[in-house]
This record gives structure tokens, C-alpha cells and sequence, in this order.
């Protein structure tokens, strides 16, 4: 997750959005995504 999440900075990729299982919330939530119906996460610019 931490290569895709700089490969999307890189790209200039400034929001990411996914759906997680349960069990993989929580995960999300440590790495900064925000929980709504789906996980999101704004990057910064790299």
C-alpha cells in the first residue's frame, strides 16, 4: 500500500478511494483514510 500511495503522489493522483472489507477498515483508518461509505484519502502533492 505504501508504493501505491506514493506511485498516486508521483502521478499528481490527488484523491484515493476504495472499499474495504471490515476487517480491512481499520488498516485504512491508521493510514489516513477517512471512513465514509467508501475509504478515501487526499494526498498532499509529493
Amino acid at each position: 500500500m505504501d508504493h501505491l500511495l506514493a506511485e498516486a503522489r508521483a502521478r499528481d493522483v490527488r484523491v484515493v478511494a476504495l472499499h474495504a472489507s471490515g476487517l480491512g477498515r481499520p488498516l485504512y483508518e491508521r493510514m489516513g483514510f477517512t471512513p465514509t461509505n467508501e475509504m478515501r484519502l487526499v494526498l498532499e502533492p509529493a
